[in-house]
């Protein structure tokens, strides 16, 4: 292993769109302690901050002209950290912890990993994404809080995840905002 070559040097692989996906993965990451610590507001608020930032970092790299592999790559990871991850722990920690839940938010986190996969072989296909992006996860915090505010139980939860994780890898086509 050769360390002394400069040109590999981290530093020249982040640029300004990369930091903005980097504020994202803070929040992903800071969001599955929140969930851990038992606070699913705050978890749910940095889940919001994580989509925020994923949505413009591409912007703000195509803005720059700086659309690059690393970027890419960077953003698939946070993508799965943020919108899968940080989401299932999510739901954990507001009490989805049945076997049959458990297996659901495993089926998802697979079903996520297939899906950003998939999106860095392929890409988009003519403006639209394939399968249901794994942004879209955000509906189970937003269905929890639904369920808490009208006095449903949330064990519905658990097919919302296998749902999406069949979404995720199916062929339906989603345009790109």
């Amino acid at each position: 292993m050769k360390l002394t070559n400069s040109e590999h040097r981290i530093q020249n692989y982040v640029e300004l769109p990369d930091y903005v996906t980097l504020a994202g993965m803070f929040g992903g990451v800071v969001s599955i302690f929140a969930s851990l610590e038992g606070y699913p507001a705050i978890a749910t608020l940095l889940i919001c901050f994580s989509i925020f930032c994923d949505f413009f970092d591409g912007r703000v790299a195509r803005k720059m002209g700086r659309e690059g592999d690393f970027g890419v790559q960077l953003d698939g990871f946070n993508d799965y950290l943020t919108s899968v991850v940080a989401i299932c722990a999510f739901g954990y920690s507001v009490g989805l912890q049945s076997p049959l839940a458990i297996f659901c938010m495993v089926i998802f986190c697979f079903g996520g990993a297939l899906r950003l996969s998939r999106f860095a072989i392929t890409g988009t296909v003519d403006g639209y994404y394939e399968g249901l992006p794994v942004t879209c996860g955000l509906a189970i915090p937003a269905g929890y809080w639904l369920s808490q505010a009208v006095g449903w139980r949330i064990g519905w939860l658990e097919a919302v995840y296998a749902a999406g994780a069949f979404l995720m890898v199916s062929t339906i086509r989603v345009k790109k905002p």
